[in-house]
């Protein structure tokens, strides 16, 4: 792949989200969900650092769901076929995707049980 201009880098970037958004129906969840939360935290007096730790917990969804994209695609590219040791590798891909989940909704839980009571 030749060198790129930072243009064309954010339009390829830009691809990889559509792509994973139109073909990920728990990515357009996590989205929907992350954009509440976002709302939440503006509308009540959160501080600066609660944000922030909000924000990387729901980024950490997101990069978690990339990865487990690249992992099933390259899986799918290599056979299309069922293979025990490529269900292993996209369960792993999965299960990595439902610790960062937990993780995002025990920080939030934090957070906005902290700021309820």
């Amino acid at each position: 792949m030749k060198n790129q201009n930072i243009l064309q880098s954010f339009k390829n970037s830009l691809e990889g989200f559509l792509y994973i958004y139109l073909t990920h129906k728990h990515v357009r969840i996590n989205l929907f969900i992350s954009l509440i939360i976002i709302l939440l935290l503006t509308i009540f007096d959160f501080s600066p650092i609660e944000f922030l730790i909000v924000i990387l917990a729901i980024l950490l969804v997101f990069f978690a769901e990339g990865i487990n994209t690249c992992i099933e695609e390259i899986c799918n590219l290599i056979t299309s076929e069922y293979n025990p040791r490529v269900k292993i590798i996209k369960d792993i891909g999965s299960f990595l995707v439902l610790i960062a989940v937990i993780f995002s909704i025990s920080v939030a839980f934090f957070i906005f049980f902290k700021k309820i009571l």
